[in-house]
């Protein structure tokens, strides 16, 4: 119960009104999605069983579409040629 006191006094002195310490847990697993791992790592880490749970930990800010990251130009025909030869027994 004391750490519960004492957890409640810090964020009421740092002005902090509307939050919870679940907060912490969506945070996290924000930042684990963000930083680029695994959706079914970051299921198992967390616990979550199905991706809908999952996905009310994910919000995706309105700036993170933007940053979406392609193969570069050429990659994918390069990759297709590389099956295309080893398939060919090149």
């Amino acid at each position: 119960m004391r750490s519960t006191i004492s957890y409640q006094s810090a964020w009421k002195e740092a002005g902090i009104n509307d939050f919870c310490f679940h907060d912490l847990r969506h945070r996290a697993l924000n930042n684990l999605r963000k930083a680029g791992n695994d959706f079914f790592q970051i299921m198992a880490l967390s616990g979550h069983k199905t991706i809908s749970v999952f996905k009310r930990y994910n919000l995706v800010a309105e700036e993170e579409p933007s940053g979406i990251k392609w193969p570069a130009q050429g990659s994918v025909r390069e990759e297709k040629r590389d099956a295309n030869q080893a398939n060919q027994g090149l």
